[in-house]
């Protein structure tokens, strides 16, 4: 098992130095907006070297507007390569009015948009809603993170790849934030299937890899130049 967190626009201030945990799960969106500290917690999991994904809060209450949210999500994330999956959250109010056929034909929408960029996909809401206002049948092929605010673990009769057990106490945040647990090595399955761009490189590293080709390619042109004096 693995003892994480997840965060959002609602932690500022985070004493990253401090912060000993085994994930970090962050909200990068929420409807067509971005979410206004995430690249500012990735820098943080980043210079702790914690292990992260990110999670879109849902609000399309159409499968062409959930397409949209997709996208959106995607474009805030693609400059990274979280090791743990990336999550649509499933819950807001104003899904609420929506049959079950109509709101899971909305997340698969958003699900085939993560899997058609070769993401790993997740769900997470609470039980009540995977119950009864989701067609859970039809989400069986997708990983599930469990909202489920109890003490022991959640007896279900069907499987769940993380838990969000509650608000607690974590070093580093001046107030209780979400704890979760995971029962999957992520980065282990993520890396080994070339999932999230793993196996891409970021920004920086293909900046770097750029210079070391111009260097050595100046190395070779001073060593020319040199022979032929």
């Amino acid at each position: 098992m693995y003892k994480g967190i997840d965060i959002s626009a609602y932690q500022t201030n985070i004493d990253w130095a401090n912060v000993n945990v085994d994930f970090c799960i962050m909200r990068a969106s929420i409807g067509l907006s971005k979410d206004s500290m995430v690249d500012s917690h990735v820098k943080g999991c980043i210079g702790q070297n914690i292990p992260y994904g990110f999670y879109h809060y849902l609000k399309a209450t159409t499968a062409s507007d959930a397409i949209k949210e997709a996208n959106l999500f995607l474009s805030v994330i693609k400059d990274y390569r979280p090791t743990y999956p990336v999550i649509v959250d499933v819950e807001d109010k104003t899904l609420n009015g929506l049959s079950k056929t109509a709101l899971t034909d909305i997340v698969i929408a958003f699900m085939q948009v993560l899997e058609d960029n070769n993401y790993y996909a997740m769900i997470y809401t609470n039980n009540d809603w995977y119950i009864n206002k989701l067609d859970n049948t039809r989400l069986k092929k997708y990983d599930l993170w469990l909202a489920w605010w109890r003490t022991l673990k959640p007896k279900t009769n069907y499987n769940f790849g993380m838990w969000q057990r509650g608000l607690g106490t974590v070093k580093g945040f001046n107030a209780k934030i979400d704890v979760d647990t995971a029962y999957k090595d992520y980065p282990s399955i993520i890396t080994k299937y070339g999932l999230n761009k793993s196996n891409e490189l970021t920004k920086n590293e293909q900046i770097e890899a750029l210079n070391k080709k111009v260097e050595e390619l100046q190395t070779k042109i001073n060593n020319a130049i040199k022979a032929l004096e």
